[in-house]
């Protein structure tokens, strides 16, 4: 070392010590080369090696790690297991994973499902709703957790759940970040992609069944029908029904029209009022937030009752849903063009069954939530990965979130509408009379 030293502060005058300097240069620059490459094979310190850059700034969201091998599949020797943590949708773990079971019966591969924390060292995936990690998720900005296991072995996904907009999630989400491998959300980027329905396209021997000489038109007997029970939404929907009253005849059920069309109001399947929706052409499925990718059951059990669904979508991407198979509100100039279409397509048979053409190519269906992880363990690169900006990433969509000032202008504006309406109505009457 003291000969390597004088290399560098005194001047060499022989050559030979020239060549001694040199030689022990270049073993000390291959022993940092070697000492660097040992290093990024460390099981304890995984190496950052690349980050998503998000479609709006704001910052990192997802970091990729290099560890020492895991496998593709997460496993050779063993059945995958997936343990579901937390409640699921307000249901206990093990009661929704009998629910999973009977689904996973369907999968294109086999994976345990499991509820038994016992188990943790042993399974490959934990799933978590979002919803149900908060206990207090009434309180703005709650940073309460459930108990979330203290430990996780490097190989094991640790996936975050959720099919709730963002106006619905009143916790912090920041709780999340460098936590949380996988988002398994509605959203189309996240890791897994949970929509409440899907688009298949039909196999060629599949074609020959379909009936292509049903006539639509002629199954229902009324015009227009909107179910809604969460009052002061976001979307202000109540305002955009209102509007529509002018130009259609539109009837009204739910909460927030004191108009019960079955037993639970507030359940979309309640088969009761679904019954009473299926006399109808149309049906506004209106969401109640503009989040990104967000359709939910009310296109999708429209569909299935064979009507057309008038949807409010601002930030949809029409290849999730089956091709011309809806109208949308926000496709028109105005609220009251979009009325004058809807009564035009009422009153041409060969119009309204345009919107069904796609029963000759398409087909609606969807997974189980299994499933889709199940899949995704077998298939997806085995790059262990972090949300380390989660809150970022939940944050990157253009619906309102959860916060005093948003959720006291939409209990507000819904007050308004509701003292404007009064006095419309005490008008009126006082006309008539």
């Amino acid at each position: 070392m003291e000969r390597l030293l004088w290399c560098f502060v005194r001047k060499p005058i022989l050559h030979r010590r020239t060549k001694v300097c040199m030689s022990a240069c270049f073993l000390l620059l291959i022993s940092l080369i070697v000492y660097i490459w040992f290093l990024s094979f460390s099981e304890d310190e995984p190496e950052i090696v690349s980050v998503i850059v998000p479609e709006q700034d704001h910052g990192q969201f997802v970091q990729y790690f290099q560890w020492n091998s895991i496998p593709a599949g997460r496993s050779t020797h063993k059945t995958i297991k997936i343990l579901f943590w937390t409640k699921f949708f307000g249901t206990p773990p093990d009661t929704f994973v009998e629910q999973e079971k009977t689904c996973a019966t369907h999968c294109e591969y086999t994976c345990a499902v499991i509820s038994d924390q016992r188990e943790i060292n042993s399974s490959d995936a934990i799933m978590f709703h979002l919803y149900d990690s908060w206990p207090e998720n009434w309180v703005v900005g709650t940073k309460q957790l459930v108990d979330l296991p203290n430990h996780r072995h490097p190989s094991q996904v640790w996936v975050l759940v959720n099919k709730e907009p963002l106006g619905n999630l009143w916790g912090d989400f920041s709780v999340f970040n460098g936590l949380i491998n996988w988002t398994m959300w509605y959203r189309q980027d996240a890791t897994i992609v949970l929509p409440y329905g899907e688009v298949y396209k039909l196999q060629p021997e599949d074609k020959d069944k379909i009936n292509t000489t049903v006539n639509y038109y002629r199954q229902k007997s009324k015009l227009a029908a909107v179910r809604i029970s969460n009052c002061a939404d976001y979307a202000r929907r109540y305002k955009v029904v209102k509007e529509l009253q002018k130009y259609l005849k539109i009837d009204t059920y739910g909460t927030c029209y004191n108009n019960k069309c079955g037993a639970r109001t507030d359940n979309p399947f309640d088969e009761e009022c679904d019954e009473k929706m299926v006399e109808y052409r149309f049906y506004l499925a209106f969401e109640n937030s503009f989040c990104r990718d967000y359709v939910t059951e009310k296109y999708w059990l429209s569909i299935r009752r064979q009507q057309i669904p008038v949807v409010n979508w601002k930030h949809v991407d029409p290849a999730t849903v089956l091709p011309h198979s809806y109208i949308n509100v926000y496709d028109f100039p105005n609220l009251r063009e979009a009325a004058i279409y809807i009564k035009k397509v009422n009153g041409n048979e060969t119009l309204y069954n345009s919107y069904f053409k796609w029963k000759e190519t398409h087909i609606p269906g969807g997974k189980c939530i299994s499933c889709r992880v199940c899949h995704a363990l077998n298939e997806r690169p085995a790059i262990p990965q972090v949300y380390s900006n989660f809150s970022g990433w939940v944050y990157n969509d253009y619906c309102e979130s959860v916060n005093e000032h948003n959720l006291w202008k939409k209990n507000i504006d819904r007050h308004h509408f509701n003292i404007e309406n009064d006095r419309l109505v005490t008008k009126y009457a006082n006309s008539i009379n």
